[in-house]
């Protein structure tokens, strides 16, 4: 057995301050009975409201982040695990042990703290490692999944945490399935990543707190004379807390089991595609999971909805990606869309989700899975290196776009097209997916799989999140169209490969529609009126053709007759703008009816510093600083939860900047689309007032190709329901 150390303080303290550290050199998680912490007065086991806490005496506010106020600390010599890494085992508040009905092993009794002096790249190599693989035995990662948050507050994290606990404890039901069971917990591990210690929100640690999974005090910021990337946390937690604050327990409540979380809080806000790199390129190659789950903090899955994204992968081996179905939060009674922004996103959610999503999913081919839920084969999406010792595929390429020392040099070479390019970094690896040299990967939309997220509610915050889909997905979508080819080195069938380069020329064409940004309030403005006049215009020319079409039969014509409606419809212009209505709107309502988610400001850093100090035993050994009023913090964490929020307080989100070139690279592209739109206008109206059948000729192009275009991801949708006859996953998860 390896040596070990506990370091007890502080002495004389009382029962509820008395904590102590133990030196990772333990051994590995087993099933062993612990000697239960001294006694707390404030919990009662007969409480059902899972921690029964005093109200708070002393002057103290969450709103005041802990580390700054007065804490009782003392100083503690540390051995670090093989010489190098400061990693901590840091018993749990005597508050929580005593709220918890399993405490037979030490992922349930004690968090885990590591101080990261690594990058993401490179986390494995440097000797880094995870409780999960030193478990005895180690355990099967089938199921990872990725919380990503910046300053979403504990309700917003709540919301996505119980969601993803349902989640959990639906596998843990499945009794007769050959993957899940009563101990599926054990495969499941989930990973939050917040992006920015000095950008978090307060009341989210105090909710991760509250749940066992942080601790504060115990961060340091060097370890030796090594900065600190990353802060990580494991615990098991048995705890979980709705977004109502309601503190549920395993032994209680059938929606919660315990879950390994994995609380990784960077030191500096890199932006959330540096959050994916902790994810897939530090953890993942320790894990070595299945599959890959990607939730933003304020979506909530289905209680189901993470099994049947699993399921899709299950029953078919070329899955590589899948997503389900995005819904707004209405709010209750539908509140919310009284709202127009957030009427208006829903219907675009719900046209996105009913003819969009299914057209691509026949062909094997999803041009974007959503960052805020969707989920990825881990294999799939790893890197290969081709004939040039380069490093190529779907990793390889997602991170491309994230600005660090290894792309510094790339990146000073890269144009401004590709720059903008990789602000839709998941366009690039789902095309990267399905084109894989070599492979045959297919992207997969679930429609039985649904989670609710949050959108913008006023015109200020809508653009901000726009201003990056739109630039990037212009961007990326024109990156696949134009290496189409790439589609030829995959090891896909002949029909596959047909199937793909069709949904390219639709693509293509599709691209020559797509508008680009809309900025500010004026433009919305500006382009709504104009839609109305657009309806107004297409109606009025809809009469006009009819009375063209009377008045060529003569005064005396019969408006009943067969003759005049044959008339009435050999008018060119009134056929094109009635079919492109009913295409458009019709087809919406058809298809309704079948079907019925950037910011380089720095963190401060930390003071605190792990100091190298002489052994006696000859391991290298650090000098920490230790807290004594874990219990005491944690009482406050709990009191946090509980508090509601003051309705007058809000809080600023840190206005994004970007750089000064790309900015200027897409208002230029922008304008280009607004002056190519101005000057076709004006020549088609030139050449009208001379040739008639020239404007004829362009409405009846842009009137066919928007029923013809309608027309073909309504084939989509509906082949797509005729092969859910089939693979219906409800189904499948019925019967298994």
């Amino acid at each position: 057995m390896q040596n070990h150390q506990s370091i007890y303080i502080p002495e004389g303290g009382t029962p509820g301050q008395q904590s102590y550290i133990q030196n990772i050199q333990e051994p590995p998680i087993q099933e062993k009975q612990l000697p239960p912490p001294p006694p707390n007065k404030n919990f009662d086991s007969n409480d059902n409201s899972v921690l029964n806490i005093e109200p708070e005496k002393s002057k103290k506010h969450w709103d005041e982040p802990p580390r700054i106020q007065a804490r009782r600390i003392n100083k503690q010599r540390v051995p670090l695990k093989d010489g190098k890494h400061l990693v901590l085992e840091c018993p749990i508040p005597t508050d929580l042990f005593g709220s918890i009905p399993r405490n037979e092993s030490r992922e349930f009794t004690h968090m885990r703290y590591t101080a990261c002096t690594s990058g993401p790249d490179d986390f494995k190599q440097k000797g880094f490692s995870l409780r999960q693989v030193e478990a005895a035995p180690p355990r099967h990662t089938e199921l990872f999944i990725v919380l990503t948050m910046y300053n979403e507050d504990k309700g917003l994290l709540a919301r996505t945490f119980h969601g993803v606990v349902k989640n959990i404890a639906h596998l843990c039901s499945r009794k007769k399935s050959r993957v899940w069971g009563e101990d599926g917990w054990k495969k499941v591990v989930v990973c939050i990543v917040a992006d920015g210690r000095e950008h978090i929100e307060q009341s989210s640690l105090a909710y991760l707190m509250a749940l066992g999974i942080y601790q504060d005090g115990v961060v340091v910021g060097k370890v030796k004379d090594e900065s600190v990337n990353a802060h990580i946390f494991e615990y098991t937690t048995q705890i979980s807390i709705d977004h109502t604050m309601k503190f549920k327990t395993f032994d209680e409540d059938s929606d919660v089991v315990p879950v390994q979380v994995l609380f990784c809080l960077k030191e500096e806000n890199a932006k959330k595609i540096n959050s994916h790199r902790w994810f897939f390129n530090a953890f993942g190659p320790i894990l070595n999971p299945n599959i890959c789950v990607l939730i933003d903090v304020g979506t909530e899955p289905g209680p189901r909805s993470i099994y049947r994204l699993w399921k899709s992968f299950d029953v078919n081996a070329s899955v590589a990606g899948a997503c389900g179905e995005i819904v707004t939060m209405k709010g209750k009674g539908w509140k919310k869309l009284l709202n127009p922004i957030v009427a208006a996103q829903n219907f675009e959610y719900k046209m996105s989700n009913i003819l969009d999503k299914p057209f691509e999913s026949v062909f094997g081919y999803i041009t974007v899975l959503p960052g805020a839920f969707s989920a990825y084969r881990y294999i799939a999406i790893l890197s290969t290196t081709n004939d040039k010792n380069e490093e190529e595929g779907p990793l390889a390429s997602y991170f491309k776009g994230e600005i660090n020392d290894k792309n510094d040099e790339d990146k000073k070479k890269e144009n401004m097209f590709t720059a903008n390019m990789y602000l839709a970094e998941d366009r690039i690896l789902c095309f990267e997916l399905v084109s894989k040299r070599n492979c045959s990967w297919l992207l997969h939309y679930v429609k039985s799989s649904q989670a609710e997220t949050d959108v913008p509610e006023d015109v200020t915050g809508l653009i901000r999140q726009r201003r990056r889909w739109l630039n990037g997905s212009f961007f990326a979508s024109f990156h696949a169209i134009s290496h189409f080819y790439y589609i030829s080195r995959s090891d896909h069938s002949i029909g596959r490969k047909i199937c793909l380069y069709i949904e390219m020329a639709y693509q293509a064409y599709n691209l020559i529609f797509a508008c680009s940004n809309k900025a500010y309030i004026i433009s919305i403005v500006f382009f709504g009126l104009i839609m109305i006049y657009m309806l107004f215009a297409a109606f009025w020319l809809a009469i006009k053709g009819i009375d063209v079409g009377v008045a060529s039969l003569g005064p005396n014509a019969d408006l009943k007759s067969t003759a005049t409606a044959n008339a009435i419809l050999s008018n060119t212009t009134f056929f094109s703008i009635i079919l492109s209505l009913v295409s458009t709107f019709g087809l919406y309502l058809i298809a309704s009816l079948m079907i019925w988610g950037n910011r380089p400001e720095t963190a401060k850093k930390l003071k605190e510093k792990a100091t190298d100090v002489e052994s006696t035993s000859g391991v290298p050994t650090v000098e920490v600083s230790v807290p004594e009023d874990v219990n005491d913090v944690y009482q406050q964490a709990v009191q946090e939860v509980r508090r509601k929020p003051s309705k007058d307080v809000t809080i600023a989100t840190p206005q994004q900047k970007r750089e000064d070139a790309r900015k200027s690279f897409r208002t230029k592209v922008v304008l280009s689309w607004v002056f190519s739109n101005i000057i076709l206008v004006t020549l088609i109206a030139n050449l009208g007032h001379s040739q008639k059948s020239v404007i004829d000729i362009y409405m009846g192009v842009i009137l066919w190709s928007v029923a013809g275009l309608a027309g073909v991801r309504f084939f989509g949708t509906f082949t797509y329901l005729i092969f859910r006859l089939f693979t219906d996953q409800n189904v499948l998860s019925c019967k298994k």
